[in-house]
């Protein structure tokens, strides 16, 4: 699996680089709706989820951070927007009101909204990373995934959850060569010819008695 944009192509703004993050998840699911946003992915509950920190200041813990990736005059910009602690199901506003709620301290970015048909990129970051530029204790993301905005703001896409390796470079295993045809002994290709000798020997044989039969037919009508 490979992020849908290269973050090497990306300007990351008031986050950690979250480029030195190793891929570990999988978004499988981004729900928008008139009044909501929802995401889910394959660290976020279960065996091996991404463990509760409490970050400085906190008295509560968080697990993770939803990104934004936006094309502003055709340059790609991101930053971590939204905090999620376990229990919490929903960004609880709708992505309509992203430049308003979600990423209206970077600059850069809070004069654009993105309107039906732009693509917009998203990513989930192990523990806080919004308004940080220090990488996170647990050094993980998912993959990017990218999808049109929908019209009138209601689409559910949906991701295969697949085994990401860590590395999108990791090639997958090449087919299994197809089986070579076994070649016939040469006692049965020589049968095979004798066998086609034969055949038309017999039909050589039957047209020489149909010609004969033929020619003496032909001379009595001449007498």
């Amino acid at each position: 699996m490979t992020d849908a944009i290269n973050l090497a192509d990306v300007t990351i703004h008031h986050s950690p680089d979250a480029r030195q993050l190793t891929p570990t998840a999988v978004i499988t699911r981004l729900e928008f709706a008139p009044h909501d946003f929802i995401v889910r992915h394959t660290k976020e509950t279960g065996e091996g989820r991404w463990p509760d920190v409490t970050p400085p200041h906190w008295t509560g813990s968080l697990q993770y951070t939803l990104w934004v990736i936006l094309s502003v005059d055709q340059v790609w910009h991101a930053c971590a927007c939204i905090q999620f602690w376990q229990g919490r199901e929903s960004v609880g506003g709708p992505f309509s009101k992203g430049a308003q709620d979600w990423w209206m301290r970077v600059p850069e970015m809070a004069a654009h909204q993105p309107q039906p048909g732009d693509f917009v990129g998203f990513f989930v970051t192990a523990e806080n990373a919004r308004e940080v530029t220090d990488l996170p204790t647990l050094r993980e993301r998912s993959y990017v995934v990218a999808v049109p905005i929908p019209e009138h703001e209601t689409a559910v896409y949906t991701f295969a959850p697949e085994a990401p390796s860590g590395d999108p470079s990791v090639p997958r295993p090449a087919a299994a060569p197809a089986p070579t045809p076994a070649v016939p002994h040469w006692l049965d290709v020589a049968a095979q010819v004798l066998k086609a000798i034969e055949a038309n020997r017999a039909a050589v044989e039957q047209l020489t008695v149909t010609i004969a039969g033929l020619r003496k037919h032909m001379l009595k009508a001449k007498k």
